[in-house]
């Protein structure tokens, strides 16, 4: 009788380890489950998210391309809404002729526009210009080869100032939407420049700057809108440039609040070739 009790409490045992290790199974197989089904929502969401700015992107380039003006979108940083499947997104249009080019621009201008976000204007301005303007000889003590042409280095996006020591992604957020690498021209255009443009300028007021948004469509002919003379070698209006290289940033607000920016710098072909626009650069953003 004690051999058969001893029998049964080892059955009783194993019985409980066999239904322990199944519990241990069942819970990591329902893990296991929860855990694809999170990795599966959120890349739905991702997929969707990246649809729907690149939905925003071809109908902001289907507006460009209106055949009359007054159909015609903006390029001066106007936010213009649109709604897709049931999604809110924020589109905005900025000409590159009315930024700062970052290889032109000079120290002084370049300081006043670092000045208001960061202490060392000065310091920074003059890192920026001392790396597109590549190796100088005094900084070696001797004579270079003079057959070997100055080598230069020009920025080919707003994105390679992270290569100047002290920039931060903060300082970062607060001078890209004023520089650009494509208008190649020493001025910013007064018919396509953005506020935030405007107000950066060296000598500019609140009154001048408001004058100018709401003269937008006869800036080129209003005899009464005057340029200060500090700003005067700063702007100029109707550009060469304007209107070829446009940046298009497609807002979208997710569930969660965040929102996601897909931004993209296009090069309009004048001549109405196929196709009229081509992608030069792309960044996501959020905020």
């Amino acid at each position: 009788l004690q051999y058969l009790g001893n029998q049964k409490g080892v059955a009783l045992v194993f019985v409980l380890l066999i239904l322990t290790l199944l519990s241990i199974i069942a819970g990591s197989f329902s893990l296991g489950i929860r855990s694809d089904a999170s990795i599966v929502h959120q890349t739905k969401t991702r997929l969707q998210s990246n649809a729907l700015r690149d939905a925003g992107l071809a109908y902001a380039q289907f507006m460009l391309s209106q055949p009359t003006a007054d159909l015609r979108w903006k390029t001066d940083a106007k936010s213009y809404p649109f709604t897709f499947d049931g999604h809110r997104l924020d589109i905005e249009i900025q000409d590159e002729a009315g930024k700062f080019d970052l290889n032109l621009i000079d120290q002084e201008l370049l300081q006043a526009l670092i000045a208001p976000f960061a202490e060392s204007a000065e310091s920074l301005s003059r890192a920026i210009v001392e790396f597109r303007e590549g190796v100088d000889e005094s900084d070696f003590g001797v004579d270079l080869d003079r057959s070997t042409p100055q080598t230069k280095r020009a920025f080919k996006s707003v994105k390679e100032l992270f290569f100047i020591e002290g920039m931060t992604e903060g300082l970062h957020q607060k001078l890209a939407p004023l520089l650009t690498v494509y208008s190649r021209q020493k001025v910013v255009d007064l018919g396509v420049a953005s506020e935030a443009v405007l107000n950066a300028l060296p000598g500019s007021d609140p009154a001048w700057v408001q004058q100018i948004l709401e003269n937008r469509n006869v800036i080129g002919g209003n005899t009464s809108i005057s340029i200060p003379s500090l700003l005067s070698k700063y702007v100029g209006v109707k550009t060469a440039r304007v209107g070829q290289y446009l940046n298009l940033s497609v807002w979208l607000t997710q569930a969660d609040g965040v929102k996601l920016a897909t931004s993209v710098v296009l090069h309009r072909n004048v001549r109405r070739a196929s196709p009229v626009f081509k992608e030069l650069e792309r960044n996501i953003r959020h905020e």
